[in-house]
């Protein structure tokens, strides 16, 4: 029991709060924001737990989730030339690996963003920028090219934050 004779928040509170919730079982944003959602809606419920507890009880209960397959984020792959965007479901590194599937000579960096709470692309989470020149491994420390020979090529990801 916690102080004023509630008990601690575990993951599994969290888990049957997010099954009571249908706007929490079919989320439409990435963990970050749902996981932003549930801080807010818990750290006010004193029913269910303290504030100290949300910092462990919370990211356990996303990872059990997420562990279990059952949440995918839901990432907005854009190219930057207005064709070809589109929405993926799944971790970031499958959206990296699908957004390269797509990777063309545009001359155009392409980007990975966030989905807001409404199914709206949202901030840019990474970035592909794309570079006017042959890759030199001399010059160039990047390991994770997309070359287009001596036109170009698309450097490794890079986190936009």
């Amino acid at each position: 029991m916690g102080k004023n004779g509630y008990r601690r928040a575990v993951a599994s509170d969290v888990l049957r709060y997010i099954a009571a919730k249908s706007e929490l079982k079919n989320w439409h944003g990435n963990r970050e924001s749902l996981e932003e959602k549930l801080y807010e809606d818990l750290q006010d419920d004193d029913d269910i737990i303290f504030c100290y507890d949300l910092n462990s009880a919370i990211p356990e209960a996303l990872d059990k989730l997420e562990s279990d397959g059952k949440f995918d984020e839901k990432y907005y792959i854009e190219y930057g030339t207005g064709a070809g965007n589109k929405y993926v479901e799944g971790t970031l590194d499958e959206a990296k690996a699908e957004a390269d599937k797509g990777a063309s000579y545009t001359q155009c960096f392409y980007c990975i963003r966030a989905v807001d709470d409404n199914g709206n692309p949202a901030e840019i989470i990474c970035i592909r920028l794309w570079w006017s020149t042959k890759y030199n491994p001399d010059i160039d420390d990047d390991d994770d090219i997309i070359s287009f020979g001596d036109f170009g090529f698309y450097g490794s990801w890079q986190d936009a934050k």
